[in-house]
């Protein structure tokens, strides 16, 4: 399957602020690898989240209560890099934007912009790799964006997690 991100018809983004290209600590906090100590064990929801050939991932509504103990594990099963970017409330299309600005550094910070919309975010998964990572979910509820933040994935490789009480 080819892909050409010339041909994708990109929104512009002369009105979205240029982002830092610098990994905080707050930034690597995002991408948990390993279940914390302090869970005991314990996970509340399990997500396996994959890809479809044309830019999709295989579940685009998922639903986990305020809070709970989330572990993501994200199989890419398809032939391009991806990565999953949970964003804050309305922010998946800023998000993916900044990370086309990122430019040159793009690869070494995964494609994930440095800023307080991301919430959490995986690596970019080569193809047919997977990576897992854990999370608590927002205590807020409401729909939470998650997206590729590939350059260009953004537009339409996309889907919500809707945070309930």
């Amino acid at each position: 399957m080819s892909h050409d991100h010339m041909a994708m018809n990109h929104t512009s983004m002369t009105d979205v602020p240029a982002v830092k290209a610098v990994r905080s600590a707050d930034d690597a906090a995002k991408r948990v690898t390993t279940m914390p100590a302090s869970w005991k064990g314990v996970v509340d929801k399990t997500i396996n989240l994959g890809t479809l050939p044309g830019l999709k991932f295989d579940a685009s509504a998922i639903t986990v209560k305020a809070g709970s103990k989330v572990k993501l594990t994200f199989n890419n099963k398809d032939v391009m890099p991806h990565n999953f970017v949970l964003t804050d409330i309305n922010a998946g299309t800023e998000v993916g934007q900044l990370a086309m600005k990122l430019g040159a550094k793009g690869p070494e910070m995964d494609y994930v912009p440095s800023t307080p919309k991301v919430l959490e975010y995986t690596s970019i998964i080569d193809p047919q790799k997977s990576e897992t990572i854990y999370f608590n979910a927002p205590s807020k509820p409401g729909s939470y964006p998650f997206i590729c933040s590939f350059p260009g994935h953004y537009i339409i490789m996309k889907g919500v997690i809707t945070v309930t009480q």
